[in-house]
């Protein structure tokens, strides 16, 4: 079956132009839904992708003309719930779906079943491509330039959880690049709630018939167990996007998808730099994604909110607690920094670049009428707290020094002891290393000296091992492990 791509007729025969119009026909395939109309509402054109969720298909407001995407679907076995009617329980969840409205989450219009008993969604239909599509063609994205990106998916995941929808399937596919619109948004992120709406259960559907019901490279380790999950799902998740589109690969790959889940519960993540080097990758960015990737739930960040700010904070060298954090110069201008928006137009060049047909282009005049609005309200920003923050410097120093001490506590639990090693030194060197935190650098020369051993990296186990104090409380176990060592590297 052929598609006219100007009258989006459907035709059966052999041809290469519309007999109507003579526009261009090209082959959609013979799917049965093609050409069906929904309710006498929407008419399927063709299918636009399919996933392990169900199949969308481009349609036509009857209408209106206005096109839409139509997503059928799939059903597994915990849709038929004896406990609560299928469309009853359907028309619930999605009727909470369509109650999210915000610019970077996809805009449900309509929900129903075809035939009494296939599902289906109908959204805004998107020009551009998704995140997995630009990694694909672009390997990766600066650290720097990312901020845009996941600044807007950060704002969309949590405003969904505000309303206590959790997306349990963030992935690259679920993040799509459009052209830039007036109000300088350009990310929408896809399909939220949608793996609840196939089973209420989360993910006990993914080994249902064999099939997996969900994407396991980017799944949480409650969610490969079969638990029950909550919002922090979501910020592993994320953790796991953020990676591959910093790095270019995921953090867990495998075989088969049963591998792939078994090393997100069992596996240590390996850190960006040993995936990509990358001088922004510094031991507090490291430490950022690797407490989002911990395997327990309440070791992770506590809100996407959490999340952004370090994420952001390491990138673009701010304070966690800067004065500027929560001030908001302009209705239009978001809490980020003029930095973000630096970053966001590189990136949208380079997104024109790679998809030059994409919709929604913006004028220069409209680009710097906004970039000169945020540097004058951020002068006057500047010019208003400059004398309230002196007495606030001490304060934001202390607490500077405190999340450099966590992260490096994050970082020697989840096996990397030696890139906490850097910071606390760092601190050291800085004489910002209280004696209260002195013992934490132990340990984690302590730590260090352990992982080189087990690797047979005798030397560089005895360089750590030597610098624990030996006031420390771990000093005898450090002094026995380098005798060893030493042995070791001379038999």
């Amino acid at each position: 079956m052929k598609l006219c791509v100007q009258c989006n007729t459907h035709y059966k025969d052999e041809g290469s132009a519309c007999p109507a119009d003579g526009g261009k026909l090209v082959e959609v395939g013979n799917d049965p839904m093609l050409g069906k109309t929904l309710g006498e509402r929407y008419r399927i054109l063709h299918i636009i992708g399919r996933g392990s969720m169900g199949i969308v298909y481009k349609g036509l407001q009857v209408s209106t003309g206005r096109e839409m995407a139509i997503k059928f679907l799939l059903q597994t076995g915990s849709m038929q719930d004896p406990g609560e009617p299928i469309i009853k329980r359907f028309q619930r969840e999605a009727k909470t779906l369509s109650s999210l409205k915000h610019p970077n989450i996809v805009t449900l219009f309509d929900f129903g079943f075809y035939e009494e008993n296939k599902p289906y969604l109908v959204t805004e239909f998107l020009h551009g491509l998704t995140l997995t599509q630009f990694l694909r063609q672009n390997g990766h994205i600066d650290p720097r330039k990312s901020l845009p990106i996941f600044e807007q998916v950060c704002d969309a995941v949590s405003e969904a959880h505000q309303h206590k929808v959790v997306h349990r399937d963030i992935k690259p596919d679920n993040i799509f690049l459009q052209g830039r619109d007036l109000g300088g948004r350009f990310i929408k992120v896809l399909d939220f709630g949608i793996a609840k709406l196939l089973d209420t259960r989360a993910t006990t559907s993914l080994t249902i018939d064999g099939r997996v019901c969900g994407s396991p490279a980017y799944m949480s380790p409650e969610q490969c167990k079969a638990i029950d999950v909550d919002f922090r799902c979501d910020i592993y998740s994320l953790a796991v996007v953020v990676f591959e589109t910093l790095t270019g690969r995921r953090p867990f790959d495998g075989a088969d998808a049963m591998s792939v889940m078994f090393a997100h519960v069992n596996e240590a993540p390996p850190s960006l730099t040993s995936v990509r080097n990358e001088p922004l990758f510094t031991p507090e960015l490291e430490a950022v994604i690797a407490k989002a990737l911990n395997k327990e739930p309440e070791k992770r960040q506590q809100s996407i909110q959490e999340f952004w700010d370090e994420f952001s904070n390491t990138l673009l060298g701010t304070k966690k607690n800067s004065a500027m954090a929560g001030w908001i110069a302009f209705p239009s201008v978001k809490k980020s920094s003029k930095m973000i928006s630096e970053y966001q137009a590189e990136l949208e060049q380079d997104f024109m670049r790679t998809n030059p047909s994409a919709a929604g282009k913006q004028t220069v005049y409209l680009h710097e009428f906004r970039r000169k609005q945020k540097q004058f309200f951020m002068r006057v920003a500047v010019c208003v707290v400059a004398a309230a923050t002196g007495y606030m410097l001490l304060d934001d120093h202390s607490q500077k020094h405190k999340d450099k001490v966590e992260m490096a506590e994050t970082l020697t639990s989840n096996g990397r002891p030696e890139d906490a090693v850097k910071i606390l030194e760092q601190l050291k060197q800085a004489h910002s290393l209280s004696p209260e935190y002195s013992e934490k650098l132990n340990n984690a020369y302590l730590q260090s000296g352990i992982k080189y051993g087990k690797k047979k990296q005798y030397a560089q186990a005895v360089e750590m091992l030597k610098h624990v104090s030996s006031k420390s409380k771990v000093y005898d176990q450090a002094s026995s492990l380098s005798k060893r060592f030493r042995r070791l590297s001379n038999s």
